[in-house]
């Protein structure tokens, strides 16, 4: 058994399972004990006398690592521990060797609410350990005037309220020193405080409006400019609103809020929005604002207006009627109901005037045949008419055009056209024999099958699943449950259908059929087991390593969280090493002796500290660092040295940091960077690292330490990434930033859609980012969010599938909605036309 302790006064206990007889079989129990007395030469003694700790869980498999956690133990104050374990006839094994810790008694800070400066006097908590005695906490900006607190009040035993005023001159990071009473202790902390950003965008000066239609208009206006903590950059989010009032007496706070289906441009490209059905003779007028990634909006735009004519308007025309054949004398028309357009909005059209030819070759409407229509609905309802008896192994078209209350007739609609040459088919689709599943790191389920073949075409899929078992045979089809809202069948090929709803456990098991138009089923196909899917991606290197004094003997260690799986998710454990006078031509950390730590991993990219105490002076020290996951895989090494003088003072040889807050825009032919300066204190400048289609890296530039953006004006062709490093007065440089992608006008990212069976299949290309990242959204026309997606990475493009379905499940009515790409470094809306 050993352990690890912490600053926060927590010691986790580990130790390998035994086996019942010794390493055979599985033991059934554990008695862990703890005291404060150390054990004597009479260790069963020592033992009857200590605490034995509740909530130990059964021992595990033979060889497996075990963990107990023993917490708000006493600063200061020695603890020790033992274990011992039996089999099921209660026989219990001899006492562990006891082993000891005791929790440091220095404060530690761990975190300050809240995380963003403002000028002015303001309230902040201190969480921490040992903060009992503080008598003074002060704050040094990286930029700016130093500033103290001026009332210290004690709110817990961990936990401080500090009164500071701050100056108006505060930004960037701030760090912190706490002076405990009656000491000469003093620690300091990095904690991530940044300057409030109360900075709005620049509001929008050239909204200007031009009728594109008799009942369109088009809104042009150039992106405004949004600034974050002093980088320029795009806005966020627009409010476009049709203002109330009438003309003369517009109002902002009385506008209708209009869907803007794309996030803001680089600054100063244009950008433009056509709105479409607007009333007959109505008076408009618009205006717009943005707001930045802090939520701080700009004024409103300039008023535009605009005046919509006031003529008399035919019906809309029909542009989805659609055709399904029942049987060979028998068809299924489908449509949604027209619009008439009026002063006060959209009306119920008419009557219909339906047409119907028989035959080969080209036909006006006027040549077809009139038979009976329905009465028309409401605009947007689906209309559906059968009609029988058509003449057998014949060809059928058919179109529409309606008429309103005044006998104005609209345009004629598409043609459909059906052939109903063939007898009935009795022949079922062929059966799938290919049905396979996977599991994604982030756990969704994809099936993918390749489409049957038939006589005819396809008419929908039916899956049914079963939770649990590991076998293939025996999957009971008439007792598996089925799944909901599976995707209409493809042309041919190969599909793929991502699993939402409802959240299956695995594992699980999955079968299929098929069915034609003649209602023909064919056999239950093979059945695909889906597994839980081994974690076989190792947690991301722990960035930026920074070695820094934080009182005599102790060093602090600063670094940022990778993520568990590459750069997603959150890491399980950090491990630390480190030696005296290591070989640095070695590898020697691989030898080192593991330091205790229990740090939790943050998010990939929040600051981590931990504080190392005992160093002595004369000796140069090397750390190693990685980062551990859920089932033991691990991270490479992040590696850094510091020299202590003979007096214990600390000097940091180890690179500069890594620059923050990298980003690039794509703009008029070039492309701009911004990055936050660097904090450490030797930086002379910076050198700029490109790279083309994940191939290779050049090195595009250098700017000086005062220089924090840098413009690259020689593009390739290809996909672009950047990264930055700090470059110090001695040449060390800093690792390099994390790589942005940024996509010049050759490489500009597209978004498609085409018909997938009874579904929409979106594909969007040459777009960075995570599965996390890339979600797409689906809202109708008034703007309102009805559904969200999940995209895939498959065959380099993104992809996802949309069914038509509200978030509920719910058949949305057939009709136009909009796609919009949620992910901030490449905004994409795509229209879609629903239309079964």
């Amino acid at each position: 058994m050993w352990g690890q302790g912490d600053e926060r006064s927590a010691w986790l206990l580990r130790w390998e399972a035994p086996g019942a007889h010794g390493n055979i079989g599985q033991a059934t129990s554990y008695d862990l004990r703890i005291s404060t007395t150390a054990p004597g030469s009479d260790i069963n003694a020592w033992w009857a006398s200590a605490a034995s700790q509740i909530g130990v869980s059964a021992p595990l498999s033979f060889g497996s690592l075990e963990t107990y956690s023993v917490s708000s133990l006493v600063p200061g104050q020695t603890v020790y521990a033992a274990i011992r374990t039996s089999n099921s006839q209660n026989e219990w094994s001899a006492i562990s060797p006891v082993i000891s810790w005791t929790p440091n008694n220095v404060p530690f800070l761990e975190e300050l609410s809240p995380n963003q400066l403002s000028s002015g006097t303001h309230v902040f908590t201190l969480t921490g350990i040992g903060l009992e005695d503080v008598n003074l906490v002060s704050f040094h900006p990286k930029v700016g005037t130093s500033f103290s607190s001026t009332q210290i009040q004690n709110i817990g035993g961990d936990q401080l309220a500090v009164t500071v005023t701050v100056p108006s001159d505060v930004s960037g990071g701030t760090e912190v020193e706490v002076h405990t009473a009656g000491s000469s202790d003093v620690l300091k902390g990095w904690l991530e405080l940044v300057a409030e950003d109360e900075v709005p965008p620049t509001n929008v000066t050239d909204l200007s409006v031009a009728l594109v239609g008799d009942r369109s208009v088009e809104l042009t206006w150039s992106a405004p400019t949004a600034i974050d903590q002093g980088v320029w950059g795009p806005a966020v989010g627009y409010e476009l609103r049709e203002m109330g009032g009438g003309p003369g007496n517009w109002n902002w706070e009385t506008g209708d809020i209009v869907p803007t289906p794309f996030l803001p441009g680089v600054p100063g490209s244009a950008e433009s929005l056509t709105i479409d059905q607007l009333s007959p003779g109505a008076t408009l007028a618009f205006a717009i604002r943005s707001k930045d990634a802090d939520g701080n909006w700009s004024p409103t735009s300039n008023t535009v207006e605009i005046q919509i004519p006031a003529g008399n308007f035919p019906p809309d025309p029909v542009s989805n009627l659609s055709a399904i054949v029942v049987n060979s004398t028998t068809v299924e028309l489908r449509w949604s109901a027209p619009g008439d357009p009026v002063a006060t909005g959209t009306a119920k059209v008419h009557s219909y005037d339906l047409r119907r030819f028989q035959g080969n070759g080209a036909w006006s409407f006027e040549q077809g045949n009139a038979i009976p229509a329905p009465s028309p609905k409401d605009p947007g309802v689906l209309e559906v008419l059968t009609l029988s008896n058509l003449t057998e192994n014949s060809v059928q078209s058919f179109a529409l055009k309606s008429r309103d209350w005044d006998g104005l007739w609209s345009a004629s609609s598409n043609v459909v056209t059906v052939n109903l040459a063939q007898p009935t088919d009795v022949t079922p689709p062929s059966t799938v024999s290919d049905l396979a599943g996977t599991v994604s790191i982030d756990g969704a389920v994809s099936l993918s099958w390749s489409v049957p073949t038939d006589n005819s075409p396809l008419l929908n899929y039916e899956f049914r699943f079963e939770s649990g078992g590991q076998s293939i045979e025996g999957f009971l089809w008439d007792q598996a449950e089925i799944m909901a809202s599976p995707p209409g069948p493809a042309a041919s090929g190969k599909q793929v259908w991502t699993i939402e709803e409802p959240s299956f456990s695995v594992p699980f098991r999955v079968a299929m059929i098929s069915r034609d138009v003649w209602g023909n089923e064919s056999l239950v196909s093979n059945t695909a087991v889906i597994e839980p899917l081994e974690d076989q991606i190792a947690p991301f290197l722990p960035a930026a390593l920074e070695l820094s004094r934080a009182g005599s003997g102790r060093i602090q260690m600063r670094w940022r969280a990778g993520g568990d799986d590459g750069e997603v998710g959150q890491a399980t454990a950090y491990e630390i090493r480190y030696v005296e006078n290591p070989n640095t031509q070695t590898s020697w950390w691989l030898a080192a002796q593991q330091y205790p730590i229990l740090v939790t991993p943050k998010n990939p990219g929040k600051l981590e500290h931990h504080n190392i105490d005992g160093l002595t002076g004369g000796v140069v020290y090397g750390f190693a660092l990685r980062s551990l996951d859920e089932v033991g895989r691990s991270s490479d090494w992040r590696v850094g040295y510091l020299a202590v003088d003979g007096s214990g003072n600390l000097q940091d040889t180890s690179p500069p940091l890594a620059p923050a807050g990298l980003n690039g825009n794509f703009f008029q032919g070039r492309v701009i960077l911004n990055w936050n300066a660097s904090p450490e204190p030797h930086v002379s400048g910076y050198e700029i690292r490109r790279r083309v289609d994940n191939l290779y890296v050049q090195v595009v530039g250098e700017v000086g330490v005062g220089v924090t953006t840098f413009t690259d004006r020689s593009l390739p062709v290809g996909d672009l990434d950047y990264a930055i490093l700090a470059i110090t007065e001695e040449g060390d440089r800093s690792p390099g930033s994390s790589w942005v992608r940024v996509d010049n006008i050759t490489n500009a990212p597209s978004f498609s859609v085409n018909p997938l069976g009874g579904s929409l299949g979106l594909e969007l290309r040459g777009l960075a980012g995570t599965p996390d990242e890339v979600r797409i959204e689906v809202f109708d026309v008034r703007g309102a969010v009805v559904q969200t997606l999940r995209a895939d990475l498959r065959g380099g493009a993104w992809q996802a599938s949309w069914s038509g379905r509200s978030r509920s499940g719910r058949a949305l009515p057939n009709g136009i909605y909009f796609a919009r790409v949620q992910n901030a470094q490449n905004p994409l809306t795509q229209k879609l036309l629903l239309n079964r």
